[in-house]
């Protein structure tokens, strides 16, 4: 399952870092070294990073087993990209900056916008409130290629001295110009970023902050399994022991739930939440009175956050 990951990822440009070679050895290596984390045990002998995940959803898993599956690609997947993150920090430190600042540009320039098309991450420049940031997807127009982008995020750093400013500027301009379609893959964009700042005298830390990784008082797994139990028992308080919901319900809420966190804890940005009702089929029950969902979901998502608040401030 790993290494399909991996030539999924190889196959889009989604690998940030150079492997040697290709050839099938080389990613079977790889993938094991990425697997081999999650095998560790302590002690005891217990698989700590499988019990962490699953305790808490076991009660789904025995009334629905095909969530195990479900589950267990989604583990795998999380713990696929945040192992090769590390490597990117190890293999290529500079270029870990620059993609980090890339997707912490969003949180920074509210024109920004991250889209996933057919699994391929595009950054896009929308300003108008009032229309969806993907309705300024052309499909007919050709993706701006990297020489030229290379050339036009040089020009944009003119004007700007932080990241967002500069990758917002370059986004408009792409979108004005209307010879090219406004999306730009986040693989070209990394790759231009690297290209211009590695090949310059501009000091690094002016476009990088402070690594919050380091200032975080437990590491990421830990935290997101503490806050998906938490999620878990305020569902069964809210909602289950007093019979407001059916289980049903309850387990397609945890499912919303814990995705969103998932993105929030390991890439610091979130989507709509009725966007992630497309991470699995049996989440499209929640469409019949969504706005009824909405505002319970958003009540835990509040819940979720002040848990993360009250750990902070605890450290």
């Amino acid at each position: 399952m790993v290494t399909a990951f991996l030539r999924v990822k190889q196959s889009r440009k989604k690998l940030y870092f150079t492997i040697i070679n290709q050839h099938a050895d080389e990613i079977d290596d790889l993938a094991l070294d990425i697997l081999a984390p999650l095998f560790c045990r302590n002690r005891e002998g217990r698989f700590v990073r499988f019990e962490q995940y699953f305790t808490p959803i076991l009660g789904r898993i025995k009334s629905n087993p095909t969530e195990a599956y479900i589950q267990l690609k989604r583990l795998i997947s999380s713990h696929v990209d945040q192992e090769l993150i590390e490597l990117l920090k190890k293999e290529d430190p500079d270029g870990w900056k620059f993609y980090r600042n890339i997707i912490l540009a969003p949180q920074r320039n509210p024109h920004i916008h991250v889209i996933d098309i057919q699994n391929t991450c595009y950054l896009l420049y929308h300003d108008d409130p009032s229309s969806d940031p993907w309705d300024s997807i052309d499909g007919n127009l050709p993706e701006i290629d990297l020489s030229t982008l290379k050339i036009w995020l040089s020009d944009a750093m003119h004007d700007a001295k932080t990241t967002p400013a500069f990758i917002g500027n370059v986004l408009r301009t792409i979108k004005e110009d209307l010879r090219y379609a406004s999306q730009v893959p986040l693989a070209s964009m990394h790759s231009a970023l690297k290209h211009i700042l590695g090949i310059t005298t501009v000091p690094l830390d002016r476009y990088e902050p402070s690594d919050d990784r380091d200032l975080l008082p437990v590491t990421k797994d830990s935290l997101l399994s503490s806050l998906k139990l938490h999620i878990q028992q305020q569902l069964e308080t809210v909602y289950r022991k007093p019979g407001k919901l059916p289980d049903n319900i309850l387990e397609r809420y945890q499912s919303v739930l814990d995705t969103y966190f998932e993105d929030l804890i390991w890439m610091g940005q979130t989507n709509a939440l009725v966007k992630y009702m497309n991470h699995n089929p049996e989440n499209k029950i929640l469409k019949v009175d969504w706005n009824k969902h909405k505002s319970r979901l958003e009540y835990m998502v509040k819940k979720g956050r002040d848990y993360l608040q009250f750990i902070f401030r605890q450290n």
